[in-house]
């Protein structure tokens, strides 16, 4: 699986190629909404770890050393918590993917 780097990287501004429309404000507003409240469905440690690597961009190791638990957990954390962000946003659901 390829990270949700695409949604997650919220910090981040892209341009538009087309003029902001109020339109265009809402879908984006309703997307960042429905990511939150995915995030907000995973356990402590998936969002933890997904928001520390996906948006913060740490290293494995430096999220292990963070959270007092082996790399290989969050790993674990990782897949887990992108697999059930996968199925919370898919498109039968309405979501964004």
């Amino acid at each position: 699986y390829r990270r949700l780097a695409f949604f997650l990287r919220l910090r981040r501004h892209r341009p538009e190629p087309h003029p902001r429309t109020p339109e265009s404000i809402f879908q984006n507003h309703e997307r960042f909404r429905r990511l939150l409240s995915a995030l907000q469905k995973l356990t402590v440690n998936e969002r933890t770890a997904i928001v520390l690597r996906d948006l913060e961009e740490l290293e494995v190791q430096e999220i292990a050393d963070l959270m007092g638990c082996r790399a290989s957990t969050v790993r674990s954390h990782l897949c887990r918590g992108r697999l059930k962000l996968r199925s919370l946003l898919s498109h039968k659901d309405g979501g964004l993917l």
